[in-house]
């Protein structure tokens, strides 16, 4: 669990070290990957998945809150945002009854999106200097018969933009997540992160 115990004694590490280059790559909180798989698969079967998508926004409301108290209000917002955007999706996939490959990978991938940024604001109540990259915007994949393969060219300019624009010696960044070669949010498969 990424924002537990666990997490708490990482962001102490991350903040200790002072190495230039530092990029810690970010997982979900543990099950929520599988809980947004079944929140998916419940609402393309016409299952009520309100309460369980209530739950999941509870638990990274109350982790915000506890890890970022004086960055709440605009955290709590910025989750709330995300978790319509996310109801929106449910929606559309209950309506059509079953979702399409890109809505899938497109909600199985939040989780990292939520932990990437609630880490950062963790770190920054800390004081500590971290860039924050989403994976969706820079990390260009097409996918193969192996699973997915990198755009290296295509990555490494986005990333030599990013770069220009976040000059932090730190960053935190997206596990898992990807930008697919029509451009929509992707996945690496699980443990593609590796």
């Amino acid at each position: 669990d990424p924002l537990g115990v666990g997490g708490l004694h990482l962001a102490g590490l991350l903040l200790e070290g002072d190495e230039p280059g530092q990029v810690a790559v970010v997982s979900a909180m543990q099950g929520v990957t599988n809980a947004l798989i079944a929140l998916t698969e419940a609402a393309a079967s016409g299952r009520a998945w309100r309460p369980e998508w209530q739950a999941l926004h509870q638990r990274h409301a109350r982790t915000a809150a506890e890890l970022a108290p004086g960055a709440d209000a605009a955290l709590q917002a910025w989750l709330a945002q995300e978790f319509e955007q996310l109801a929106g999706l449910l929606e559309a996939v209950a309506v059509l009854g079953a979702p399409g490959k890109p809505t899938v990978e497109r909600i199985q991938g939040l989780g990292e999106v939520w932990s990437a940024r609630l880490l950062h604001a963790h770190l920054a109540s800390r004081g500590g200097s971290y860039a924050l990259l989403d994976a969706r915007e820079l990390l260009h994949v097409q996918a193969g018969e192996l699973g997915v393969a990198v755009d290296w060219p295509r990555s490494r300019a986005a990333l030599a933009q990013w770069r220009a624009a976040n000059p932090q010696a730190r960053c935190i960044a997206t596990g898992f997540v990807a930008c697919g070669a029509d451009g929509l949010p992707t996945v690496l498969g699980r443990n593609g992160s590796d």
